[in-house]
């Protein structure tokens, strides 16, 4: 049963994300159509907007941007064309990815109950709509934050998946700018808390 109904909240959160994608909300930015033209220059050059080859942090006009988000946009960009769906498309993927890992999440700290609450409650949730219908980097460093967090609390457990940790809370600082001020406190303060078991 309770498949199901974490399957009805997938769903849902599907429809809400891919539903006019390209026309809601509306206005492509200029932070969206960055990521486009920087996956379609990696894509089609395998440079960056000023040359630079496979660029760990593509440069822009103007700014540098986080990689992950860039990089996550060159499958659909590649399958779907210059779009505004092919840009957004992403973000929607991690969106529903997210609502997985939060069901996850809150059943490894809760349960089952509180674990599907909870992954209907973001599924639903307009502000993580709202990011999941836009090009931004902070959706996917919501995914692979939560991800490491996850995987921390197996370790916690069964000593098993510090790796995965590592290469998510990793995969998390090249997501936003403002994870790398964060995930610097809280690595520190979780070393502090746990170097026994560390």
């Amino acid at each position: 049963m309770k498949n199901k109904i974490l399957l009805i909240i997938v769903i849902i959160a599907a429809v809400v994300r891919f539903f006019g994608l390209g026309q809601f909300p509306n206005g492509f930015n200029g932070d969206e159509a960055g990521q486009g033209y920087m996956a379609y220059s990696i894509l089609t050059t395998g440079r960056d907007e000023w040359g630079k080859i496979l660029p760990i942090f593509p440069r822009g006009f103007g700014d540098f941007k986080s990689p992950v988000y860039s990089y996550l946009t060159i499958p659909s960009v590649a399958i779907l064309g210059l779009t505004v769906e092919a840009v957004r498309f992403p973000a929607a993927i991690l969106g529903i990815l997210t609502v997985l890992v939060v069901y996850f999440l809150s059943k490894e700290l809760f349960n089952d109950k509180i674990g599907l609450w909870s992954s209907f409650l973001i599924a639903i949730s307009p502000w993580h709509i709202q990011i999941s219908r836009t090009a931004f980097e902070a959706n996917a460093g919501i995914l692979f934050f939560s991800l490491g967090l996850l995987f921390f609390l197996k370790w916690l457990k069964n000593g098993q998946n510090l790796p995965l940790v590592s290469l998510f809370w990793g995969l998390t600082l090249y997501t936003y700018d403002a994870y790398k001020f964060f995930m610097g406190i809280f690595i520190f303060s979780t070393i502090l808390l746990y170097r026994k078991k560390l």
